[in-house]
Formats: C-alpha cells, sequence, structure tokens
C-alpha cells in the first residue's frame, strides 16, 4: 500500500460519520448492507442493531424515510402532529408496531440506551410533550429481526460490514444518502 493510499484511507476515517469499521456485532453497531443484500426489503440499507444476544438480533434500519405522515398513521396520538419528523421504514418485521429513537443527554426514566446519548424510547404523549424534532427524535414503524446464528451466517456469507455507530449517522439530516456515504468502510472492514 503507498503511502498515497495510506493517508487518503485515514482521511477518510476522520471525514467519515462512523469512527471505524468493527468487526463484531453488538447494540451500538450499523449493519451496512453489501452489494450482495438482494431484495427491496434490505438492499442498500443502514441497519443499528439495538439488541444483539442468544435469543437473536433486533435492529432498525435508519436510513429509509418514508413519504408517510406520522399524524395521519398516528391519528389517536395526542402531540404527534407537533413532530416534523419522516416516520422511517424500521424493517420488514412486526409492520404494526412502532419503535422510538431519542438523542439527549436527560433519557426518560424508562429508556433504554443503545449507544452514546441515543435511547429506544416508548412512544408518550409526555414525549411529544417535549416537542422534540427530527434532529432528537427518530420514528420507525416495524423492524429488522434475525434468529439466534442467523446474522453470523449472513456475515460469514458477506451480506454485511460492520462498524461503530454514530449519533451524525443514525440522525443524518440525509438519510436517503447514508449507504453511499458508509459503503467506504467496506474497505477499512476488509483491510482489518
Amino acid at each position: 500500500m503507498t503511502n498515497i493510499t495510506r493517508l487518503l484511507i485515514a482521511s477518510f476515517c476522520l471525514l467519515s460519520p462512523v469512527a471505524h469499521a468493527e468487526t463484531s456485532p453488538g447494540a451500538g453497531r450499523l449493519l451496512i448492507a453489501t452489494e450482495l443484500v438482494g431484495g427491496p426489503a434490505f438492499r442498500h440499507t443502514v441497519v443499528l442493531i439495538l439488541r444483539y444476544n442468544d435469543a437473536g438480533t433486533l435492529g432498525l434500519i435508519v436510513n429509509r424515510p418514508t413519504d408517510i405522515d406520522p399524524a395521519e398513521a398516528l391519528p389517536d396520538l395526542d402531540g404527534v402532529a407537533r413532530y416534523e419528523g419522516s416516520l422511517f421504514f424500521g424493517g420488514p418485521v412486526g409492520m404494526h408496531t412502532l419503535r422510538l429513537l431519542l438523542r439527549t443527554e436527560t433519557p426518560p426514566e424508562d429508556a433504554v440506551n443503545v449507544f452514546g446519548n441515543v435511547y429506544m424510547v416508548p412512544l408518550t404523549e409526555a414525549l411529544l410533550a417535549l416537542e422534540p424534532d427530527a434532529s432528537s427524535l427518530r420514528l420507525y414503524l416495524g423492524y429488522a429481526g434475525w434468529s439466534p446464528g442467523q446474522l453470523e451466517r449472513e456475515l460469514l456469507e458477506g451480506s454485511w460490514n460492520i462498524a461503530k455507530a454514530t449519533t451524525e449517522a443514525v440522525f443524518s439530516p440525509e438519510p436517503g444518502d447514508l449507504w453511499k456515504r458508509l459503503k467506504p468502510a467496506e474497505i477499512l472492514q476488509a483491510a482489518r
């Protein structure tokens, strides 16, 4: 590897919304789909792992905003009309369920830490009364799930690369372009 190549890779690491590639899955990691992943549900996706244990893996696709108005999808929930962000496609499992990610320094009592200052929280009217915006709250319809051993097989097949999640990636103002911006992390993964 030439010095110029090393310098370019090092520069990319400093400028990327992902701090560095990781080699093992876990909560707070991103799964970045490789070109081997086909099908409409996961092609070109970036998945934030929320839970990884012996029971399987649970995650949210963070780069698929929808055109669905949250107020129309959740008409019975007071306060959702104040939310100006998108409703995201979180994955093909449990399409009747809603999950929320909140970026905050003072999490609600029932919040579950995913990484850093990012928490999975239940949707409550009290939460919406805070008038969170799209830079601090994301709503996801459905989720991505893997049975025990399934994700490990897909990793061995080369379907996914793993990177450490950052708030800049998960709460990107341009989520539709996230996969393209993170794809160079595959080079770093392969170099490890």
